[in-house]
């Protein structure tokens, strides 16, 4: 598996419950290269963890790291590779290497990732002409492509044949047998949790919140999360003058997230494009209602009115109706936490990895008859 391993992030949370769960499967050796600090082999996850050291020179992407994956691959001599995410080096490297099939996962739609990203530059501009083309260039040489959603197959139609949806997973099963510790937060309380960046709506979220304290004067947001969009987003809080109504809570680990997310009230994913929308799922799972933006793979976890509310994306007022409506009907927050508990349980890690080894197989018998 080529995947990055080197900060707490959507890839690496499905890399290593992936891992952790294909591995216990006694017909299965892992191997997974990434990108690190130094260039060592170690033990996790299940799987044997080999680093290639972070290079700090000019054409690393293009030529250094390439030549050491492919090196590496050559190395283990594995039966399939699996490709986690998009990156340059991927792409180089299993063009070099005719005899291994691959299967690729894409996390997210590329090109509304960079246009979000990027600043108006020239970065920006040769970055969408080159990273798309590229990216497409390895979709077309995949023997599969993983999607976590229906919605991302509209991106590649030409390749729909060789599109299979696995949605990302969630840790319900951890949650389950977990004793969480309830954080001090004021109520009622509104949870976001991402990346403080552009596509991820946050600013929608903060300006509806100076509509919904009209009815509900002592609402409390909570953001956790960091970003460029950091000190923008507090001169906003400011600005609106609701800096008593907004708490920043800056980096949250990956085991204390779950500690607010049972102490809040809602969660609310404000993304101006969200492929899937993990964060929904982790929410659902620790029983809590959700207030969604209507596009990207949202519909394919929240059904509106069942196991949260969607609102239209970009609209402010819209938002702010149907977070206000949650926070004011008790058992309302209660039936949708609970529909969206079962909902979640659809999406656990063990059932993720079974497709996931599933799919390993069958390319590996049709690649075998060929």
């Amino acid at each position: 598996m080529l995947t990055y391993l080197g900060e707490e992030s959507g890839v690496y949370t499905h890399a290593k419950n992936i891992a952790t769960q294909i591995t216990k499967s006694p017909d299965v050796d892992l191997h997974i290269i990434s990108i690190g600090d130094e260039n060592i082999i170690t033990n996790q996850f299940g799987a044997t963890i080999h680093f290639i050291k972070r290079a700090n020179f000019r054409g690393a992407t293009y030529f250094y790291y390439p030549l050491l994956f492919k090196k590496k691959i050559i190395e283990i001599n594995p039966d399939i590779v699996h490709i986690q995410g998009y990156a340059r080096y991927y792409y180089i490297a299993v063009s070099l290497l005719k005899r291994y099939p691959f299967i690729l996962t894409l996390h997210s739609n590329l090109t509304e990732e960079l246009e979000y990203r990027l600043p108006q530059s020239l970065k920006r501009y040769v970055s969408l002409k080159t990273e798309p083309y590229l990216e497409k260039r390895l979709v077309r040489k995949a023997e599969q492509v993983i999607v976590p959603s229906p919605h991302m197959v509209e991106f590649h139609v030409d390749m729909k044949d060789k599109m299979c949806v696995i949605p990302n997973g969630v840790a319900v099963e951890k949650i389950q047998n977990s004793v969480l510790m309830q954080r001090d937060m004021a109520h009622p309380s509104i949870l976001f949790v991402g990346r403080l960046e552009k596509i991820k709506g946050v600013d929608i979220l903060i300006k509806s919140i100076s509509f919904v304290v009209s009815s509900i004067p002592n609402v409390h947001l909570y953001i956790a999360g960091i970003g460029e969009e950091e000190g923008e987003l507090k001169h906003l809080v400011k600005k609106l003058d609701i800096e008593e109504n907004v708490t920043f809570l800056g980096f949250v680990s990956e085991d204390d997230k779950w500690s607010y997310y049972k102490s809040t009230d809602l969660c609310v994913v404000p993304s101006l494009e969200e492929p899937f929308g993990i964060v929904l799922l982790e929410a659902m799972a620790c029983g809590k209602p959700v207030v969604a933006s209507n596009v990207g793979g949202i519909p394919y976890i929240v059904e509106d009115g069942e196991t949260g509310l969607l609102f239209e994306c970009g609209n402010i007022e819209d938002l702010a109706e149907r977070v206000t409506a949650l926070l004011e009907d008790k058992e309302l927050r209660k039936k949708m936490g609970e529909a969206g508990y079962e909902k979640a349980k659809e999406f656990s890690w063990s059932n993720i990895a079974d497709r996931t080894l599933e799919l390993y197989r069958v390319v590996l018998s049709e690649v075998q008859v060929k």
